[in-house]
């Protein structure tokens, strides 16, 4: 599926493209699945991320309209007030002008005393208005905080390479863009022109990585066969047969974040290599038996990731 075909398919189209995913773990194995699955949980995030878009917009509505509502009632109160405040007035000036009238200043007086009470009254419910509309202010303040943060989160990939030496075995060494590194590759038997380089993407930063495009470029007579994705290992037994590629470049599954967030200036081991965080890459590649030593640059790109080109020197040894 295309990016132009996702952001146009519709709620119903991806739960049945999740569904047809869940329905091939079956056959799968098991170094299929962890893919599978997370391919699956990419388009249900999707349904959910939308229905959870409108639920937003709906809510701030409704609060826009709560906080119209409040304001509306806060004006006709205030009008109220300003309405008994000028019959207080008025009854007292009636107090003065019927001071002989004894009979009716008894009943003015307890028409006052009512007048008192419906105030103080009034009075209480403005002080409770009060308090909802600050309390509802504190609320919308945190909503906006948590939307800024959230606003804030972003993916960073930490890239590892395994490496294949006479004297070290089969180890894995830091990718970096500031030092390229050197990575010792085996080829598949003394005169095979075959190989593989695998790369281990670790998400240390805040929120997943989204559309990750892993690109290849090989100098002549070096060619890059095929991008696929193996199940985690340092060390295939049965390497499955490898088809022609179709597209010079791979696009991941959503990768998140690992528990512990920060950068490993140290490689990793391979009891540190985690199958639901350190995510595999193998490149098959075909190298001339003559090509003992070439440059390899990788391209990573994706969604609120910087591109970035990696150099590897790599070497090869039968």
């Amino acid at each position: 599926m295309k990016v132009e075909d996702f952001e146009k398919a519709s709620k119903k189209q991806l739960v049945q493209k999740a569904n047809e995913l869940f329905s091939k773990l079956d056959d799968a194995g098991h170094e299929q699945r962890p893919a599978i699955l997370a391919e699956a949980q990419f388009y249900l995030q999707e349904r959910d991320r939308r229905h959870d878009s409108w639920i937003s917009l709906r809510d701030l509505i409704l609060e826009l309209i709560i906080i119209l509502l409040i304001g509306l009632e806060l004006c006709s109160a205030r009008k109220e007030g300003q309405i008994l405040e000028d019959i207080k007035t008025s009854t007292a000036a009636t107090v003065v002008a019927m001071s002989k009238q004894l009979e009716v200043l008894d009943r003015m007086n307890s028409a006052t005393s009512q007048t008192l009470t419906a105030l103080s009254g009034m009075g209480d419910n403005l002080q409770q208005m009060n308090t909802a509309i600050a309390n509802q202010l504190k609320i919308i303040k945190a909503e906006q905080a948590e939307r800024i943060a959230q606003a804030q989160r972003r993916p960073k990939l930490e890239v590892h390479a395994r490496s294949f030496t006479l004297s070290e075995g089969i180890h894995t060494v830091v990718v970096s863009s500031e030092a390229p590194p050197i990575v010792g590759l085996a080829r598949y038997s003394e005169d095979s022109a075959k190989t593989d380089l695998y790369l281990y993407l670790r998400n240390v930063g805040t929120a997943p990585a989204i559309n990750v495009e892993v690109t290849p470029r090989t100098p002549d007579p070096v060619t890059a066969r095929c991008v696929d994705f193996p199940s985690l290992a340092l060390f295939d037994v049965d390497r499955p047969k490898l088809e022609p590629c179709r597209m010079g470049f791979a696009i991941i599954p959503p990768i998140m974040p690992a528990p512990k967030v920060g950068t490993n200036k140290q490689p990793l081991k391979e009891s540190e290599l985690e199958n639901g965080y350190d995510f595999p890459v193998r490149i098959n590649l075909t190298v001339p038996p003559e090509v003992r030593r070439f440059d390899l640059e990788i391209v990573i790109k994706g969604d609120q990731l910087n591109t970035v080109r990696y150099r590897i020197e790599c070497r090869t040894a039968t």
